[in-house]
Formats: C-alpha cells, sequence, structure tokens
C-alpha cells in the first residue's frame, strides 16, 4: 500500500483560493463552486504519491513542484517533513515569479 501524506493548505493557498472564486463568481457562481471543489481535490490528491509533479525550483532546502490542472491552474507545494505543503494556486497566464 502506498504512502499517504498528510496535505496542509496553507493560509496564502487558501487565500488564492479564494480570490480565484471571487473572481470566478462575478459571472458564474456555479462554475466558481465548481473550480473552488475540484481545486481543493486535486490539493488533497496529493496525499499519494506527491513526487509525480515537476520540481521546478530548489529555495532554500526545499524543492517546489507544480501540478497543472485543466491546463487553467498551478497548485504550488513542497514536500517537508513527511507532509504535503501546498503554497500556492493560482492561474496559468499569471507570472510564476509573482508566487515564489
Amino acid at each position: 500500500m502506498a504512502k499517504k501524506y498528510p496535505v496542509i493548505v496553507e493560509e496564502r493557498a487558501y487565500n488564492d483560493l479564494r480570490n480565484i472564486f471571487v473572481y470566478i463568481a462575478k459571472d458564474s457562481p456555479l462554475i466558481a463552486n465548481r473550480i473552488y471543489t475540484e481545486l481543493l481535490e486535486q490539493m488533497q490528491s496529493l496525499a499519494e504519491f506527491p513526487e509525480r509533479h515537476q520540481v521546478i525550483i530548489i529555495v532554500r532546502e526545499y524543492e517546489i513542484r507544480h501540478m497543472v490542472f485543466k491546463k487553467g491552474f498551478r497548485i504550488l507545494y513542497t514536500i517537508h517533513d513527511n507532509e504535503v505543503h501546498i503554497l500556492h494556486c493560482f492561474r496559468s497566464e499569471q507570472n510564476l515569479g509573482n508566487f515564489l
């Protein structure tokens, strides 16, 4: 059986999610709710095999990885002390440098 990692969504990632929701909800609350839920599910999916996604940068001693979701969103995370820490969630067209 595969090892399960606890997934911790950091406060700034929750803020990112809220901002995404508010932005989309201006046009469609239903779609905003669906995207919000799907993003949270994708984050929780990292409990199994979080190493499956590419390391994009190493900051201090942390390997920052990213998951692309529906070609429209990116989830940045790191694996530290046998936990997955979700750092940010943002639209793919946004500048990655703003989140590192």
